[in-house]
């Protein structure tokens, strides 16, 4: 990268802040005063999950009209055509007047923690399957004791 001169009009922090927002391996983002998206990096899923659309939409909705943080869970589609979980946040960027000049956010994908998360939530039902049949047989053997137990009172007293 060129040092900013009096004769190069291309402003170096312009370029250095681009090329770290490039870099950043998850989704960033920018939108305008209108609510619209008007830079997305080059991280961008393709499209919110089909079933994630309107709650999400509504919830961006709402939070430009009120001019609040913008944050939650959705799924996107990749570009590879998988889906991807995404947390994420968008806050409104405000001049020294308090009004919103546009939004930043950013999307970091989740999938392997929720992934994980339900591995395990699979092994924990695995174990309470486990710890259910293991209590069974504790119970079982409580009870083969007991009779065991009165079969031996009632032979000593024929005895």
């Amino acid at each position: 990268m060129a040092n900013k001169t009096e004769d190069d009009p291309l402003d170096t922090s312009e370029e250095v802040c681009h090329a770290i927002i490039e870099a950043i391996p998850h989704v960033t983002w920018v939108g305008n005063l209108d609510g619209d998206v008007t830079f997305l990096n080059r991280a961008w899923a393709e499209s919110l999950h089909p079933d994630d659309a309107p709650g999400q939409l509504a919830k961006w909705k709402q939070a430009y009209s009120e001019g609040a943080p913008y944050e939650g869970e959705c799924r996107f589609v990749a570009k590879d055509g998988s889906y991807k979980h995404v947390s994420f946040v968008g806050v409104p960027v405000r001049d020294e007047s308090g009004n919103i000049t546009n939004w930043f956010g950013i999307d970091l994908d989740v999938t392997a923690l929720k992934e994980a998360e339900e591995l395990l939530r699979a092994k924990i039902r695995e174990l309470e399957i486990a710890n259910e049949a293991m209590v069974d047989r504790e119970l079982r053997m409580v009870d083969l004791k007991d009779q065991n137990r009165r079969l031996k009172a009632q032979l000593s007293k024929h005895d």
